[in-house]
């Protein structure tokens, strides 16, 4: 699982179902993706399409190098995201913008134990967390299990 950083955005993800990156930005490739805000990952979805795509002129979309087909229904919550964010953060994601796309975001309550924020972002290994890891649970399921775990940023030991 991929766990992002979302801050001021996390009640547009959850109101989407969509993250959002600058598309220049590299990520290894991952079946579900974490929401993190205040010392916690808050929403765990799985992904079904990852979509970097530009808004035209016209209100329609660009869209360039999905992973998969893109639904109109998924370009419809692109849209709605770009716009709720330009009024709700000003942040202009019109352009350049990668769009994670998952089934939904089911709550959970996955608590960082070590000191400070999420700067960026963080892969988990699953199957650490979750006993019996299978690939018949489903987003929800792990969301359920993972509200039980807390996690923290494994500290780098330097030697000289």
């Amino acid at each position: 699982m991929l766990g992002v950083a979302c801050g001021e955005t996390l009640d547009d993800n959850f109101k989407y179902d969509i993250y959002y990156d600058p598309a220049d930005r590299k990520h290894s490739p991952c079946k579900y993706l974490g929401i993190y805000k205040n010392k916690r990952i808050q929403g765990v979805g799985k992904i079904i399409n990852i979509v970097t795509a530009n808004k035209t002129s016209d209100g329609g979309l660009e869209i360039i190098n999905p992973t998969k087909p893109v639904t109109e229904e998924q370009k419809q919550r692109i849209l709605g995201i770009i716009e709720s964010s330009l009024k709700n953060t000003q942040w202009d994601i019109r352009k350049g913008e990668k769009f994670w796309i998952v089934d939904q975001f089911y709550r959970t309550n996955f608590k960082k134990n070590s000191p400070g924020g999420l700067l960026g972002k963080k892969y988990f290994n699953l199957k650490k967390y979750i006993p019996g890891l299978s690939e018949k649970m489903n987003a929800q399921t792990i969301a359920d299990h993972l509200s039980e775990q807390v996690w923290d940023i494994e500290q780098t030991v330097v030697t000289k």
